[in-house]
């Protein structure tokens, strides 16, 4: 089904820009706002129109590491805040889970 914040019928709504700007405070305060993880994980999901992430990485805008290193600190990033979400009883994709599966 997917995420209810990115749904047609409510993308744009008031409601869910206030979801969003929680789910960015939440993020930012668990990984840190200097952390590679959270700096890969908001150059990889909020993209600039007209500048692909590889040019990014070539130009080193926002990213003086590798692609390959951005690819795997969002991952990490992104697996950190899965897990922060589900000990809070909040459920999240399998594909971010860790530890065994229920």
């Amino acid at each position: 089904m997917g995420c209810p914040c990115t749904s047609p019928r409510n993308r744009g709504s008031v409601n869910s820009r206030a979801r969003s700007a929680t789910w960015l405070t939440a993020t930012r305060a668990l990984l840190g706002p200097t952390s590679a993880e959270y700096v890969s994980l908001m150059l990889r999901t909020a993209p600039v129109l007209g500048v692909s992430v590889r040019q990014r990485c070539r130009e080193r805008v926002g990213w003086f590491r590798s692609r390959s290193q951005l690819y795997w600190w969002s991952n990490k990033g992104a697996v950190r805040v899965a897990d922060a979400l589900n000990r809070g009883g909040i459920a999240v994709s399998p594909e971010l889970q860790t530890g065994p599966r229920p």
